[in-house]
């Protein structure tokens, strides 16, 4: 879980980057998408240090981008989709300056358990969070 600063600010830069896969909030909400492919985003907090020079405090982190698309319709589409909306992404900056966008990961396949019935992928985000 992430600090709730990480979690508005990524709302905002997912809204303004000009990604194009419809986007879909999941987080304590249930959905049920009307497209073909969309995606969702999932938080996860790694490890919050302390600067011992300046006493600032930093999170880092994974944002998780889990796109998704019917079954039956190969991984090609849905791959190239998620790595151009990444791409987008990745060029967003935080108008605050608290917020840094690290590096992008590779795409995985992403099962979600045995009654999913979408074909997934996600790409990971790692962060780092800094505050006082």
């Amino acid at each position: 879980m992430s600090r709730g600063y990480v979690r508005e600010t990524v709302r905002q830069m997912i809204t303004s980057s000009g990604m194009t896969t419809p986007f879909h909030e999941s987080i304590n909400y249930e959905i049920i998408p009307t497209e073909q492919t969309w995606f969702t985003i999932e938080f996860n907090s790694e490890n919050t240090g302390i600067d011992t020079f300046c006493r600032d405090r930093t999170e880092t982190g994974v944002i998780d981008f889990v796109f998704s698309t019917l079954p039956g319709s190969g991984d090609t589409a849905l791959i190239a989709a998620a790595e151009s909306d990444i791409q987008k992404f990745m060029k967003s900056i935080d108008p605050n300056g608290k917020l840094t966008l690290l590096n992008d990961l590779a795409p995985e396949e992403f099962t979600g358990g045995d009654a999913n019935q979408y074909y997934q992928v996600i790409i990971g985000v790692e962060y780092s969070y800094s505050f006082k």
